[in-house]
């Protein structure tokens, strides 16, 4: 407030008035309080009755006389010249103010980038002279930077959209005297798409022939630093890789990298294998590409295929009736694909097998029918054999079915059977039954050809390993003595029974002797280790006396003897030849061995020797034969 004043030499009440107004700044009337009233604008009389008016600068205005205006006193009518009022207005500091200013940048712009160079507006001094550009307020990790002394704003660490989409910060600057406020500006990221590429259609194809297979790996943006993706397989017999790691560089962050699979030779007769490649989460110092998830790839190494289709029988029936036919369903697979399955039939003891090709049914399975005219009282067994697209071939094993045949179907003259002579009179001899019959009773097998049984006619026995003893049933793989003294048939049949099937027959060998039959009803090969067993012979039927026998005829009896402390099991196979103990091939020893046999005009006894061979015992041992336990 300024208060006007004037002297009157007669001490008259003097008013004043304002007769120029100030060229700069503002003046106005007030109350006795200084409230500010009316703004003067012109020449106008000065309602205070104290003559106070009240000034105000303009804005940053200032200067000696810068206020300055005139007035002049009134006393009644009476006038007084003009009086001016010198005002200076000094010189204050205003800070200065920073401008608003926001952001919008990718969140994978280098570190150091410059955002913008910021700036303030200060009345009193020029934006060149502002000094002390300072962040006040940050994130801790300070991922801006702010020059001090030019207000240019650069990034400062990497940015990562995921972590912080929206960053704040504080900034202040100074014009030497004052700091300006406090600004904040927003700085927006925007998102950029960080991963890895994998260009392959498909799965990875690799082959046991070498061959080879290729997938490409690209970043999907530049990373700030070295991006590292490391490489493995789930079965390195499988496969092996060109790499086992992928460096991707800044610069070369674009550029796709080539990894080749190469499939493994592993000398197993195995399928096609699948495997995976392993592609590890990535490594990298940027934030935004350490640690992400890279896919693994699906792998087949095809097999190396030198055989051929696998064969699995799938459904055949365990038992068939003689004269009817049966179905035979099995699986034929292959790596690749299967050519053909053809089936190989044959009649038990018959050599030639006949062909039938097999069908592929909706299930993808092969079948054929074996004709009701093949399947007989001597059995049947097949095999199949199938080849593939390539030319490899295989075969399967035996198969068999057990038959049912009806009475009257198996006779004691068969063919290579050893009664096909009928039964000599008064002569023992070795006997068995080559299938099991229903009706297996002695009386009832051998009573049509021999007549009733009684002291006086006819009489068998069986070994048990400790006594002799009389039978009361004649069963399939057993052996038998028979002796009669009465006109017997020349041949006689059997009632109803089974053929057993073809897929081999079990021996179980008690130590010393034991009796044994042929359970088929057709010749089959039968060869035994004569270091551990003795036999098989028979008695009788190529001469009076024991012979050695490699083969089993049709109701033929044999002994065999168990040179072990233990029961031994062998397989008798009637459509190969049987597989004997495995055992190492016996050195010729070295000695003198005389072999000795005796003949007579009925008997015959050949088999004996006198000597002394390297490997002997002074006891019994491998080399001693012992004689069959006599009636």
């Amino acid at each position: 407030p300024i208060i006007l004043s004037a002297t009157d030499a007669e001490e008259r009440d003097l008013t004043y008035s304002i007769s120029s107004v100030p060229i700069n700044g503002w003046l106005f009337q007030a109350s006795d309080t200084s409230a500010v009233g009316d703004t003067i604008t012109i020449p106008t009389t000065v309602t205070n009755d104290s003559g106070k008016v009240v000034y105000l600068s303009d804005l940053n205005g200032n200067g000696d006389g810068y206020g300055n205006f005139n007035f002049r006193a009134f006393a009644g009518e009476s006038i007084s010249s003009e009086g001016l009022v010198t005002i200076d207005v000094l010189s204050v500091n205003d800070p200065p103010v920073v401008d608003s200013l926001s952001f919008n940048i990718a969140e994978n712009i280098p570190v150091g980038t410059q955002l913008d160079t910021l700036s303030a507006f200060d009345i009193d001094s020029d934006q060149s002279l502002m000094r002390d550009w300072t962040i006040i307020d940050d994130d801790s990790i300070g991922h801006f930077i702010l020059d001090d002394t030019t207000g240019i704003l650069s990034t400062n660490a990497i940015l990562n959209f995921e972590d912080t989409s929206v960053y704040t910060i504080s900034v202040t600057v100074s014009d030497n005297i004052d700091t300006s406020p406090v600004q904040k500006m927003l700085i927006q990221l925007t998102d950029i798409e960080e991963g890895v590429l994998i260009d392959k259609e498909g799965g990875i194809v690799t082959s046991e022939y070498g061959e080879s297979d290729t997938f490409t790996v690209v970043l999907q943006s530049s990373p700030f630093d070295t991006v590292t993706v490391n490489l493995s397989l789930s079965d390195s017999t499988e496969a092996f890789l060109s790499v086992d790691s992928l460096l991707f560089p800044p610069e070369l962050w674009s550029t796709p990298q080539i990894v080749t699979i190469t499939g493994i030779e592993d000398s197993i007769n195995d399928p096609n294998i699948s495997y995976s490649i392993i592609l590890d989460s990535t490594l990298s110092s940027d934030p935004n590409y350490n640690g992400l998830d890279v896919p693994d790839l699906s792998a087949t190494n095809m097999a190396r295929d030198v055989y051929g289709p696998t064969v699995e029988i799938v459904a055949t029936p365990s038992i068939v009736n003689a004269g009817s036919s049966f179905k035979v369903t099995a699986s034929v697979t292959d790596n690749n694909a299967v050519s053909e399955a053809l089936l190989y039939f044959a009649l038990g003891g018959n050599a030639n097998f006949d062909e039938l090709i097999m069908g592929l049914s909706e299930d993808d399975q092969y079948q054929v029918t074996i004709p009701s005219i093949a399947i007989t009282y001597r059995g049947i067994s097949y095999y199949i054999s199938a080849s593939d697209t390539i030319g490899n071939n295989s075969k399967s094993e035996i198969f068999s079915t057990n038959v049912m045949f009806a009475e009257g179907a198996l006779s004691s003259d068969m063919e290579s059977s050893v009664l096909e002579d009928s039964l000599p009179r008064n002569k023992w001899r070795m006997i068995s039954i080559p299938a099991k019959l229903d009706d297996d009773q002695v009386k009832t097998v051998l009573g049509e050809a021999l007549g009733e049984k009684t002291s006086e006619t006819w009489a068998v026995k069986q070994w048990d390993g400790d006594k002799w003893i009389d039978p009361l049933n004649l069963l399939e793989g057993e052996g038998y003595w028979l002796i009669h003294d009465v006109d017997a048939s020349p041949s006689f049949e059997t009632g109803s029974g089974i053929s057993h099937d073809q897929s081999g027959y079990t021996f179980i060998f008690q130590p010393g002797w034991n009796m044994i039959g042929n359970p088929y009803p057709f010749e089959t090969s039968f060869e035994l280790n004569q270091s551990f067993f003795r036999g098989p012979i028979t008695y009788g039927w190529s001469i009076e006396g024991w012979s050695e026998e490699s083969t089993l005829r049709p109701w033929g009896g044999y002994a065999v003897y168990n040179r072990g402390d233990s029961p031994e099991s062998i397989i008798l196979k009637p459509v190969q030849i049987s597989p004997s103990l495995a055992r190492e091939k016996e050195i010729q020893p070295h000695g003198w061995k005389l072999n000795l046999s005796a003949y007579g005009n009925t008997y015959v006894d050949p088999g004996n020797a006198i000597g002394r061979l390297s490997g002997s015992l002074e006891g019994l041992d491998y080399r001693d034969n012992p004689e069959p336990p006599y009636l």
